[in-house]
């Protein structure tokens, strides 16, 4: 779809607003047209949360949403500065235990 800057906002102030967040994605793969509007917001969501102490990731794997994410400082690679991970997250790993 084409999501506008307000629609987006919404979107992610209402789920950034659930208790008990740990991590939010956003996938654009689906959005047909990415307005440079849409990066301001992508970039605000990713401070709040990050100030709110939740992960916030923005993720593409088609060619023209990855060139639009890493023009605008939203790739995975340029733009997250890796934190402490909590133990409970699927897909992260844990310090082995001592014997």
């Amino acid at each position: 779809g084409r999501p506008s800057a307000a629609q987006l906002t919404a979107e992610i102030s209402a789920r950034l607003a659930l208790p008990g967040l740990r991590w939010l994605t956003i996938d654009v793969d689906g959005a047909e047209l990415l307005d440079d509007e849409l990066a301001r917001v992508l970039h605000r969501a990713r401070a709040a949360a990050t100030a709110a102490g939740i992960d916030f990731d923005v993720r593409a794997t088609r060619p023209g949403p990855r060139r639009w994410l890493a023009r605008h400082g939203l790739d995975e690679a340029e733009s997250r500065v890796p934190r402490p991970r909590s133990p409970g997250r699927p897909g992260w790993p844990t310090r082995p235990r001592s014997p």
